[in-house]
């Protein structure tokens, strides 16, 4: 099956959206990761960042260029994590949305729609 948009204008776009709390130990291992994924755009949601995340940040937005980046200076909500999660979504423009955490590495094959399968 191949992925679609809703608007039927050919393959699905896809955005990952990544809150990021002081992570700038694993960070470069993770964004390492995503350098070659199919992704429409990168969504960072910079949540009251103390340590040089935001530099790293913008490091691999100068390189990668399809990026937005947020910052949340204070906390409205009881779990500030869900709050940098729901703010990447509002800001996210593609058709689909991978949420992943700042921690993590993957293999950048997982956003391409071609690996998807139905079912």
């Amino acid at each position: 099956m191949k992925a679609r948009s809703e608007k039927g204008s050919g393959t699905m776009r896809v955005s990952v959206v990544m809150p990021i709390h002081n992570e700038e130990e694993m960070l470069p291992y993770s964004l390492r990761s995503l350098l070659d994924a199919p992704v429409h755009e990168f969504v960072f949601v910079l949540d009251r960042c103390t340590d040089r995340s935001k530099e790293i940040v913008s490091r691999f937005a100068t390189r990668v260029r399809r990026c937005r980046i947020l910052e949340k200076s204070q906390t409205k909500w009881l779990n500030p994590a869900a709050e940098a999660y729901d703010l990447g979504a509002q800001h996210a423009s593609g058709d689909c949305i991978y949420f992943i955490d700042a921690d993590v590495v993957v293999d950048g094959r997982v956003f391409d729609p071609k690996h998807w399968q139905e079912g």
